[in-house]
């Protein structure tokens, strides 16, 4: 027989479909999630990457499908492949050299709906299928078979974990609301700034009356509100405020020429020279800006915070838990544009005091909450705690 955990210390089987050891994989997330766990509760062994080809193969039958229908579908949320990466997933629990003391898996719903086995499962997500649907584009307009599909998948991935962890209550009140999750074996713990190396403690930021320099992080121009951000831009500036703005991940449809605008299209923070770049620009920068129209967490809330940069966004999604209005920031409606964010930035900018105070409060935030540390040492108690009370499986 195998041995269950080594010298006291718990062996979790991480569950992804992607490889979790990856930082790339999932914004970062599931590799910080194992590092933390690994520091706080004990040896984490990834049982990903699923294999590759069942995906692939039904995406193209998925792009084949929609020739001859307009609706859509998720093919990589497909109750075939959820039994492909169940059997998978219990062959390499089974083949492991320790026997793991826990399955945890991070938006895992498709390889947890159908995964057989006798450990306890702790599933991660920053939402469910049901706040996804007509919220995020690639969950709109799906067929109502696709529909059906991934809302059973994500009813299953509930009820088959034994424990649940929400970084909002956004996410949690839906689990318990739309999907009868045991309030029991819910918990709300917030997640971290995926860094490998955490900034220094800052000073709170000085105030340079002669320019205020905003900077945007984002990957989709349409989605994280590119339009706003420029306009708050020309806003600030045609009230008299001196600013700037840098926008880092992605650029317009077609050029603007506007004054004090600058892109930079992509840095990849695996790259030292690039995270450095990154590092020195929120460093810099006065306002971390993000007008997104969908958002379920968003870690560069927390990456702001650890800088002492106050975050300025949009009321949607799981934002509001992150930045919390006059902690570490900001939120307005997402009817609002770039005259409203504008006119948010300039009152805060004028009051020397109050903006010191939301910088210090912003790295408060972080040291206290928005970090993995944090996260972990809620989830290990919360998964111990389960451990202890869990009746074995027959």
């Amino acid at each position: 027989p195998k041995d269950s955990g080594t010298h006291g210390a718990l062996t979790t089987a991480l569950l992804t479909a992607g490889d979790g050891r990856n930082p790339r994989s999932w914004s970062g997330i599931p590799f910080h999630i194992a590092s933390a766990l690994e520091r706080h509760l004990g040896p984490v062994v990834s049982l990903g990457p699923m294999p590759a080809w069942p995906g692939k193969l039904l995406k193209a039958q998925a792009r084949l499908n929609h020739y001859f229908d307009d609706h859509r579908s998720l093919p990589g949320q497909s109750d075939r492949l959820s039994h492909f990466y169940g059997r998978v997933a219990k062959g390499r629990i089974r083949d492991m050299n320790v026997r793991p003391n826990l399955v945890f898996s991070p938006v895992g719903s498709v390889l947890l709906a159908h995964l057989e086995t006798d450990l306890p499962v702790v599933y991660s997500s920053d939402a469910t299928a049901r706040l996804m649907f007509d919220y995020y584009p690639q969950f709109t307009d799906l067929s109502a078979r696709a529909r059906t599909m991934v809302d059973d998948l994500e009813r299953r991935a509930i009820e088959r974990a034994d424990l649940l962890l929400y970084p909002t209550h956004w996410a949690a009140d839906s689990a318990i609301r739309d999907y009868s999750a045991d309030t029991g074996k819910v918990r709300v713990i917030p997640y971290g700034a995926n860094f490998s190396e955490a900034p220094d403690a800052v000073a709170p930021r000085e105030h340079d009356a002669a320019m205020c320099r905003l900077l945007m992080v984002g990957v989709n121009w349409e989605i994280k509100g590119g339009a706003i951000a420029v306009e708050t831009l020309r806003a600030l500036q045609e009230r008299g405020v001196p600013a700037e703005l840098t926008i880092v991940g992605c650029t317009p449809p077609k050029p603007i020429d506007l004054p004090g605008l600058r892109f930079i299209e992509f840095l990849d923070k695996n790259s030292a020279e690039d995270r450095n770049t990154l590092n020195e620009l929120y460093r810099q920068a006065n306002f971390f800006i993000l007008p997104t129209r969908c958002e379920c967490y968003g870690i560069v809330f927390c990456e702001a915070a650890a800088h002492g940069l106050p975050a300025i966004s949009s009321s949607t999604g799981g934002i509001p838990e992150v930045v919390r209005e006059g902690e570490n920031g900001y939120t307005l409606p997402l009817s609002e544009g770039g005259d409203a964010y504008a006119a948010r930035i300039a009152e805060t900018w004028a009051n020397t005091a109050v903006y010191r105070e939301l910088s210090v409060q912003s790295r408060q935030a972080y040291e206290t909450r928005l970090n993995w540390d944090a996260w972990a040492t809620e989830a290990a108690q919360a998964i111990t705690e389960l451990l202890e009370h869990r009746v074995p499986a027959a």
